[in-house]
């Protein structure tokens, strides 16, 4: 349960982070007259929320061990079987991650008839420490 409860903590925090980035670029094409380009932004705003979910995960993996925001609050420490975070492993991890994030109610299924796992920790051999 504290790692369903991280995941919303960490939904929470990137919607609320993505809100203002998007309402931070609308405020400065509004401000600059270029309001053609008010209309890319919503035409490509999932692009823009994939890119900051990106950008969130990866530096979660590379920079501070997989400790995400939301794992760091619930006191969760997952740890693979190599040594050190690799650039390589940060990235696959990540684009698995959202990939999951994108299929969420078959990762929740998932995650919810399996001990509490997710499936791309066997493939990347992460384990929870308890």
């Amino acid at each position: 349960m504290k790692r369903f409860m991280a995941a919303i903590i960490d939904i929470v925090l990137f919607y609320i982070f993505n809100s203002l980035v998007v309402l931070l670029l609308l405020a400065c094409l509004l401000n600059s007259n270029l309001y053609i380009f008010i209309d890319l932004i919503f035409n490509f705003y999932m692009v823009i929320m994939i890119i900051i979910l990106f950008a969130y995960f990866f530096i979660a993996d590379y920079k501070f061990s997989e400790l995400t925001v939301g794992k760091k609050i619930m006191n969760i420490k997952p740890y693979q079987h190599v040594d050190k975070i690799k650039f390589e492993f940060a990235y696959v991890h990540t684009l698995i991650k959202i990939t999951a994030s994108i299929l969420w109610p078959i990762t929740l299924i998932y995650f919810l008839t399996h001990n509490n796992t997710m499936f791309y920790d066997t493939i990347l051999s992460i384990e929870i420490e308890n």
